[in-house]
């Protein structure tokens, strides 16, 4: 019942504070590399990750900035036994960015919170065989958007997650212990812009 009301009244914010055509909903495709080496030895080095993101104007080419991500992606770990495991995260953004309008391109940078959601599935009896956990980090990004009519553009934009520490258990050779697993790391994405 909570979500719904948080929909509600984001809903309610972002219909007063939209003018014309200056409110960007973006659908993008994402590379994402996490910095934990655990997480790219355990899973991949490269992930793909999907992101949506709404720019609400709020001042003079100045925007609210909310982001939706979904990192999902399956992996083994090796210590006494092959365990396969997947991992899950949505990483939550709220915070602004600055656009800077330029004829047909606009560049933008921003920063904000970052609240990271991992939840990651071991099929194992030694280490945790669910973990969920949630951590808040920041992000900064810095893209450009090539206007392409009136309300579509395409986007693009390299972002960067620090700070978001999870604590969990890990099987590291035969021991198991509790450690910090880094969800921090680089974005780079490319997506499509349509302007309300």
């Amino acid at each position: 019942m909570r979500l719904g009301r948080i929909i509600i009244v984001l809903v309610t914010a972002v219909s007063l504070l939209t003018e014309a055509c200056g409110t960007y909903f973006d659908v993008d495709v994402c590379y994402y590399r996490p910095n934990s080496s655990v997480l790219r030895d355990t899973y991949s080095d490269a992930w793909v990750n999907y992101q949506f993101t709404l720019d609400v104007p709020v001042g003079c080419n100045s925007y609210f900035w909310t982001a939706v991500g979904i990192h999902i992606e399956d992996g083994s770990s090796e210590g006494n036994e092959v365990i396969d495991t997947w991992y899950r995260g949505v990483p939550v953004t709220l915070g602004a960015k600055y656009y800077i309008p330029c004829s047909c391109i606009q560049f933008y940078g921003g920063l904000g919170l970052r609240y990271f959601n991992v939840r990651i599935i071991n099929c194992s009896g030694i280490v945790d065989n669910i973990v969920s956990k949630a951590a808040v980090g920041g992000a900064a990004v810095l893209g450009a958007r090539l206007n392409m009519g009136d309300c579509l553009s395409l986007n693009t934009f390299v972002d960067y997650s620090f700070n978001g520490d999870i604590l969990t258990r890990l099987q590291r050779g035969i021991t198991n212990e509790t450690s910090s697993l880094e969800v921090d790391g680089l974005l780079v994405g490319a997506g499509v812009s349509f302007c309300f």
